[in-house]
């Protein structure tokens, strides 16, 4: 069968590209082997987002005084059925949303043959103007032991387990899947412990936003286990025992969370460049080095996140369409839980290693009136901007619902704004929004509602 367009993974790298180029009148094929939304809305952002807002309500309700006759752990099972449900929503929309723009959307596992034509369940699928690879990654997991959805999970599995009987989990690994299950499987009164190979919790995000996240976690309960890489995990009908850091560690269950890996396959059938870990190259527009084909989302490399998925696949499909790219480099960086930690921009240290002379302003967030109505009292924002033009070059956020900042954040940055134009903006009271407008407030010496602000150079 003939189209315009053939895209390999019904992801946020695939199926928003599917949808403008439909859109535009082009014919286009979707190939994804289970179901289209792709590991975003079927096992990753969205459910554990549904497990989140299932975890905070308790925690609200703690806050609050509002008695239950049951315990949070009896809750879990609830909660786990309600992210299954909110995931199966979100790709049955999306799914009726592909078929009433007319893409063909193919079940089943694409392979492509040295022609670049992609075999389907018995199916030919030939393009003319495009091929798009967007496959995605996979959960890495390097230890010798099988992920059995049991014992043993990744974030795929535990989605659907059964936590009857279990007390207690180890979370391998403190970047943004650990520290997110983390928060959300001790809300539901498990005792939860992590273990972390480098010396810090969210190491790829701001030095802060890790001693924070230890800070919080710890309140919940969390044991958190730093310098402790991993040599060893095996499991019996009971318990897993994990060997990290030269001590031996039992657990009801254990969920690996220390990274992922490209499904790189198709790409490497056709002969497509590489780099070292195995992650696509590629143009602004997403073209590899064989003409016609390109590849999105997390095929290419880090960050590996829905959001930056999602905006290269309809950049992508722009330039398909001969439209001028509009790629961007700024990217914010999510971690959800009772505070959000979000990051857009440089960081001071990361300013000084692109030879920027910069200023970064921090002060307390949990002072501010939506804060306390949160019932959070920590938290933090900061600023950067560069010394000479005061342009703001970073912003790094930890408070309650800050990810519903991040776009102001983003466009901040994106935009080079400077700490005058910032301060232009009126910011709707009260909300957690208005940190932006303290902190702009107080690189320029006149703090309004919070006091302490913290001043460095790089």
């Amino acid at each position: 069968m003939n189209y315009d367009v053939v895209i390999l993974g019904g992801g946020p790298g695939g199926y928003p590209a599917a949808i403008r180029l439909a859109r535009a009148g082009l014919r286009v094929a979707l190939v994804e082997k289970d179901k289209v939304g792709g590991e975003c809305t079927n096992y990753g952002c969205v459910p554990t987002k549904a497990l989140s807002k299932y975890a905070l309500t308790l925690m609200a309700m703690n806050h609050l005084g509002i008695e239950s006759s049951r315990k949070p752990i009896e809750y879990l099972n609830d909660a786990l059925e309600y992210s299954r449900k909110i995931a199966n929503d979100v790709s049955d929309s999306i799914m009726n949303l592909l078929t009433s723009l007319g893409v063909d959307v193919y079940n089943g596992r694409g392979r492509i043959d040295e022609k670049g034509a992609v075999s389907v369940n018995g199916n030919k699928l030939e393009w003319e103007k495009a091929l798009i690879l967007s496959t995605g990654s996979e959960p890495f997991n390097p230890f010798n032991v099988e992920v059995d959805g049991i014992r043993v999970h990744d974030n795929r599995s535990i989605l659907g387990w059964n936590p009857d009987g279990v007390e207690d989990v180890t979370v391998i690994g403190g970047g943004y899947i650990g520290v997110e299950y983390a928060f959300i499987l001790s809300a539901f009164g498990l005792r939860v412990k992590i273990i972390e190979a480098l010396d810090r919790l969210l190491p790829l995000m701001d030095k802060d936003f890790g001693l924070l996240a230890r800070r919080i976690l710890a309140k919940l309960g969390v044991k958190i286990q730093l310098r402790s890489p991993v040599s060893g995990i095996s499991k019996d009908n009971e318990r897993v025992k994990i060997k990290a850091g030269g001590v031996e560690h039992e657990s009801d269950a254990v969920l690996i969370a220390i990274g992922r890996k490209p499904r790189n396959a198709e790409a490497q059938s056709l002969g497509i460049h590489v780099d070292q870990k195995g992650y696509v190259k590629v143009d602004s527009c997403g073209r590899t080095n064989i003409e016609g084909v390109y590849a999105v989302g997390d095929l290419t490399g880090p960050p590996l996140l829905a959001h930056k998925a999602i905006h290269q696949s309809i950049n992508t499909a722009e330039c398909i369409l001969g439209n001028k790219a509009k790629a961007t480099n700024v990217i914010p960086s999510v971690v959800f839980g009772p505070l959000d930690f979000v990051s857009v921009g440089y960081t001071l240290s990361e300013a000084s290693t692109h030879g920027i002379k910069a200023v970064e302003v921090r002060i307390p967030t949990g002072g501010l009136a939506k804060s306390r109505i949160h019932g959070v009292i920590d938290g933090f924002i900061k600023v950067v901007f560069e010394k000479s033009t005061r342009r703001i070059i970073g912003l790094h956020m930890a408070f309650p619902t800050a990810s519903e900042v991040a776009a102001t954040a983003t466009t901040l940055v994106s935009i080079g704004a400077r700490i005058d134009d910032a301060l232009e903006i009126v910011f709707p009271h009260p909300t957690m929004s208005e940190a932006i407008e303290e902190v702009v407030n107080a690189a320029i010496g006149r703090p309004i509602h919070v006091k302490g602000a913290r001043i460095r150079e790089n």
